[in-house]
């Protein structure tokens, strides 16, 4: 997709897999940049605070959501117990977890590790990964980035 990825943990140590200019921050579960964000679509799975919940207060997933705006990504979410959030005065709805809107997105950042969604299914139809909640267990791929 002609973008690199950067994980820096709280420690500051960096990883860089090979070939982007992703280097963004998402708060409180390392960083993640992305640069040249605008216009990348960004798929972000789980709004929730934990689990198994529709409470989004105080969720990292919407700090992320909000960075990314400002960075001027297309940011959409899926999460199957938070129907609406806002964030930055726009109204966001959870989109049905496709085939089309994982190989839409140019990036998938999973934030809340939500049992009812197929990772599986997840990684084998999206073109790159991060997991900031350890949701994909043990799936390995060259396409996926763990925090």
């Amino acid at each position: 997709i002609g973008k690199s990825l950067h994980i820096v943990d709280d420690r500051g140590l960096t990883k860089k897999p090979s070939g982007s200019r992703i280097r963004g921050l998402l708060p409180r579960q390392g960083l993640l940049l992305l640069d040249d964000l605008k216009g990348s679509r960004i798929l972000v799975l789980g709004v929730a605070y934990k689990p198994g919940s529709s409470d989004c207060r105080e969720s990292p997933a919407i700090d992320v959501i909000d960075l990314l705006l400002e960075a001027q990504a297309d940011v959409s979410y899926h999460d199957p117990f938070a129907e609406g959030i806002e964030v930055r005065g726009k109204n966001f709805k959870s989109r049905p977890l496709t085939s089309a809107t994982l190989a839409r997105a140019d990036l998938v950042a999973i934030m809340t590790a939500h049992k009812s969604i197929d990772y599986r299914r997840v990684l084998a139809q999206s073109r790159l990964i991060f997991d900031a909640r350890n949701a994909t267990g043990a799936l390995r791929s060259p396409r996926l980035f763990r925090l």
